[in-house]
C-alpha cells in the first residue's frame, strides 16, 4: 500500500473526528463497543493533570504526517520518529488531539506494513467514536488486507447502519467482495448502489465495479466501465492496467499490452498489485 492510500484514509478519519469522548465513554458503558485493555496507550482518556507538560511540539511533527507525500524524499521526516511525535501526542493530549494523533500513528503503521498495531489503533479510535463511520471503514480495509474477510465485513455494514446512503461504504463492500471473488451479484448490488449514489461520476466506483464485471467475464461491461473511470480520471495507472487486461480478455491484444506498458511504466507495482487482486494479464 502506498503511504499516499494509508495516510489518505487516515485524513478521512481526521476530518471526521466530532464525537466527544463522554458521548463514548456512555455508549461503552451501554455495550455498544469494548474498551481495549491490552495497553496503557488504549485507556479511554487520560485524566487532566495540570502538573504534567503538554509536549505541542510532539503533536505539531505529528500532523506533518499528513504533508509528507507532497515532499521530496529528502525532505520527508522519518517515518520512526513521526511514530514517535504521535504515540507522544497520544499520551499526553486529550479529545480531537489525541483522536487525530491515533489516526495519523495509524496511517503510518498501515504504510509500514505494520498492519496489525494499525488495526489496533482504528479499534481504540473506534472505542472513542463508536459512531464514526470512517473509523470502521479504515479498519474495514485493514481486515480485508489481512484476508480477515468476515470482520471487513462486519466493519461495513455496522458503518452503513450508521450511514446508509454513504456512497463510499458500498464502493468499499463492492470492493471487498470483488476481490474475494465470490458473491460477485451481491457485490455488483453494491457497486450499483454506490455509482447511482455519485452520478456516475467516481471513478473508484465504477472501477470497482469493472472489476466485478471482469472477474465475472462479462468484458464488454468491464470495458465500458473501465473506460469511463479512465475519462475522468485518465492518468490512472490503476484503471489503464484494468482496461489493458480487458482488452487482452477481448482479443485485442495490441492495445492491451500498449495500456499495460503505460500503467507499468508510470507504477512499476501495479501489476503486483492486481496480482494479488487474484487477476494477471
Amino acid at each position: 500500500m502506498s503511504i499516499r492510500h494509508a495516510l489518505g484514509a487516515a485524513v478521512m478519519v481526521a476530518a471526521a473526528l466530532t464525537m466527544t469522548p463522554a458521548f463514548a465513554q456512555k455508549a461503552a458503558a451501554k455495550g455498544a463497543v469494548e474498551a481495549p485493555v491490552d495497553d496503557p496507550i488504549e485507556a479511554p482518556e487520560p485524566e487532566y493533570n495540570p502538573a504534567v507538560e503538554i509536549d505541542l511540539g510532539a503533536f505539531e511533527t505529528c500532523m506533518t504526517v499528513y504533508d509528507q507525500w507532497e515532499l521530496d524524499d529528502d525532505e520527508k521526516t522519518d517515518t520512526a520518529a513521526l511514530e514517535t511525535a504521535c504515540t507522544e501526542a497520544i499520551k499526553t493530549h486529550t479529545g480531537y488531539e489525541r483522536r487525530v494523533a491515533l489516526s495519523a500513528r495509524a496511517g503510518l503503521r498501515w504504510n509500514n506494513g505494520r498492519k496489525e498495531e494499525a488495526v489496533k489503533d482504528y479499534g481504540t479510535l473506534i472505542y472513542l467514536e463508536p459512531r464514526n463511520i470512517y473509523n470502521y471503514q479504515g479498519r474495514a480495509s485493514l481486515y480485508s488486507e489481512l484476508k480477515r474477510y468476515d470482520l471487513a465485513h462486519a466493519d461495513i455494514m455496522t458503518a452503513l447502519k450508521l450511514a446508509p446512503m454513504n456512497a463510499g461504504l458500498h464502493n468499499s463492500m463492492c470492493w471487498m467482495l470483488a476481490l474475494e471473488g465470490k458473491e460477485l451479484e451481491r457485490a455488483l448490488t453494491y457497486c450499483n448502489v454506490s455509482v447511482g449514489l455519485t452520478g456516475n461520476t467516481n471513478g473508484f466506483a465504477i472501477d470497482s465495479r469493472g472489476m466485478v464485471y471482469l472477474k465475472m467475464g462479462k468484458y464488454d461491461l468491464a470495458l465500458a466501465d473501465y473506460e469511463r473511470a479512465m475519462s475522468i480520471s485518465p492518468r490512472s495507472s490503476h484503471f489503464m492496467y484494468g482496461r489493458g487486461i480487458v482488452l487482452l480478455r477481448l482479443g485485442r491484444t495490441d492495445e492491451g499490452r500498449g495500456l499495460i506498458d503505460r500503467a507499468v511504466a508510470a507504477e512499476p507495482e501495479i501489476a503486483k498489485r492486481y496480482a494479488d487482486y487474484g487477476v494477471a494479464p
